[in-house]
């Protein structure tokens, strides 16, 4: 099969040509918080022109569905959504924690056995969810507060526990938090260059059935944009188009 992968929900704004036939990737990432608007499709023609092959050679397009930036996740699935609209090919919507997961997993970065990830976007924006010993998924991807961090690693306690600080904010507070012997143990940093592995990324998605309904980003956090005097709001999860 060979997909088009597309990952723009983190620090780095990346894709790549992925051939599962002979295991041929070509990928590009360049580190960014702002401005995948304007290099996510230049990228993606470098891409596509070094392989050697059409939007129409593809079989299926991945693309990251958050938790992640809430501008870049938007920019990722309007353009894969596109891509699978003009050539009527599927689209595979996964989410960032759980490629980031497999990513764990095939890394062999925490211990075997089932696993927790706490994904910290901003000083106040921490996103968490547990995996089995396979990475899949034992929970929803949730928003966790500061105030909800104790409790939720005490949930998790008994497994270990890695740390994505994409924005390399994160690290104090939770160091606070993490004071205790119980909330210490097991507990494992990842630089802030750890992101989505593309190549990971391109195994997982040729795992997934062909989806059946509309690619919908998830949105844990209320946007960061609101009105004078608004709060912020966390819900459980919700899907946006």
């Amino acid at each position: 099969m060979r997909l088009l992968v597309v990952d723009t929900s983190l620090s780095l704004c990346g894709c790549a040509f992925f051939d599962s036939t002979d295991r041929r990737i070509v990928a590009r990432q360049l580190a960014m918080l702002q401005g995948s608007a304007e290099s996510l499709m230049p990228m993606i023609d470098e891409v596509m022109t070094e392989a050697g092959v059409r939007f129409m050679d593809m079989d299926a397009f991945a693309v990251t569905i958050g938790p992640g930036n809430f501008t870049g996740l938007r920019v990722g699935l309007s353009a894969c959504r596109g891509f699978a609209l003009v050539t009527g090919r599927p689209l595979f919507g996964i989410g960032s924690l759980h490629v980031l997961a497999k990513g764990v997993l095939v890394r062999s970065l925490l211990p075997s056995g089932p696993f927790a990830l706490l994904l910290c976007i901003s000083e106040t924006a921490f996103y968490g969810q547990k995996f089995d010993a396979t990475a899949l998924p034992l929970d929803e991807p949730r928003a966790i507060s500061p105030a909800e961090f104790a409790v939720w690693r005490e949930e998790a306690v008994s497994c270990p526990l890695g740390i994505f600080d994409v924005s390399g904010k994160g690290a104090s507070f939770l160091c606070s938090h993490l004071s205790s012997k119980s909330a210490s143990e097991g507990v494992s940093w990842f630089e802030r260059s750890e992101g989505i592995d593309l190549s990971v990324f391109a195994d997982l998605a040729l795992t997934f059935p062909v989806p059946s309904s509309r690619v919908r980003l998830l949105y844990l956090r209320s946007p960061g944009a609101r009105m004078p005097g608004e709060k912020p709001s966390l819900s459980a999860g919700r899907s946006v188009s």
